[in-house]
């Protein structure tokens, strides 16, 4: 994965969805999309 001003936020984003995939498993999904 190329690294962009936004890929530490990704990776946090990423790290407090873990924490509740019930909450944001479709947001997760959503990012996935925007990050191809």
């Amino acid at each position: 994965m190329e690294q962009d001003p936004f890929f530490r936020e990704k990776i946090a984003r990423y790290e407090i969805i873990e924490f509740v995939p019930s909450k944001s498993l479709e947001e997760f999904k959503v990012l996935m999309e925007k990050i191809k």
